[in-house]
């Protein structure tokens, strides 16, 4: 129940990796913010704010080595695939952006070449944020705010979307004193 949310995003990693990933640790499992997979180079995870890499057995390390399960390009077509459903076209204006959405809230940052015809090729990396809800994150802003706009902003992964949902989860339930129609532009 705890690792709900890494469980979430296995379905798009390759089949190979997958399993390794199973075996990590719970505590890990729980409390992992990010899978970078990158061409050539050791998996790693951001957990806790910290990059560790993954060994071939399932282990973590915070170092570099020789046993360290490492990403091919033809893994990174596989994720992608899977990502985008068999069908890139239909994720065409996320890639765009530069993302795909993903099932529960989660995205995949997907980096390539851009063809000439507006497809991403050559797959060289994807980062899965793995999306986490944190009741009562945004207690703050809801007992200080007025009304009018708002903005949240802050580095990567410091937890913006997760304040903004939490947020929205507070003001439609009538947090802030009246219940409130809302609509979010992420």
């Amino acid at each position: 129940e705890n690792t709900k949310c890494f469980d979430s995003v296995l379905y798009a990693l390759p089949e190979r990796v997958i399993p390794i990933l199973q075996n990590l640790s719970e505590c890990v499992k729980f409390n992992i913010s990010e899978i970078r997979l990158r061409a050539e180079l050791p998996l790693a995870l951001t957990v806790k704010g910290e990059t560790v890499f993954v060994r071939q057995n399932g282990q973590t390390q915070f170092f570099l080595s020789s046993d360290l399960l490492k990403i091919t390009k033809s893994d990174l077509e596989e994720c992608f695939k899977k990502l985008c459903n068999n069908s890139v076209y239909a994720h065409e204006k996320e890639l765009k952006n530069g993302y795909i959405a993903m099932k529960n809230g989660c995205r995949a940052g997907v980096c390539g070449n851009l063809s000439d015809e507006g497809f991403l090729t050559d797959i060289s990396s994807v980062n899965i944020r793995i999306a986490r809800e944190v009741i009562g994150c945004a207690n703050e802003i809801i007992k200080n705010y007025t009304r009018g706009g708002l903005l949240i902003a802050g580095p990567p992964c410091s937890g913006k979307t997760t304040v903004l949902r939490d947020l929205v989860r507070q003001l439609s339930l009538g947090n802030s004193g009246r219940i409130k129609k809302i609509a979010v532009i992420d």
